[in-house]
């Protein structure tokens, strides 16, 4: 896992596609509605902290994003790719 700091960093940029009251929502907070929508997507076939850290890694990502607009949704497509990796590595 991510450092606080770092994790507070990495969504920084990402949380003011989702306005400017997640600016001070921890991280989890802020991705909240795609974690959700991906532990109902892989939550049978992966532990939820793996589905957590695959959207903090891919939000860490987009530190130094100047746009933020559509940084939520990159991070979910990354997030669900590498949730989709991990799946069929352990189907092999």
């Amino acid at each position: 896992m991510f450092p606080a700091a770092s994790l507070n960093r990495a969504y920084s940029g990402a949380m003011q596609a989702h306005g400017d009251t997640a600016l001070r929502e921890p991280p989890a907070v802020a991705f909240a509605a795609e974690i959700e929508t991906l532990r109902a997507e892989f939550g049978a076939l992966v532990p939820e902290d793996t589905i957590t850290s695959a959207v903090e890694q891919e939000a860490d990502r987009f530190l130094d994003a100047r746009v933020t607009d559509f940084v939520p949704m990159f991070v979910m497509r990354g997030a669900r790719a590498r949730l989709g990796d991990i799946v069929r590595a352990r189907s092999k």
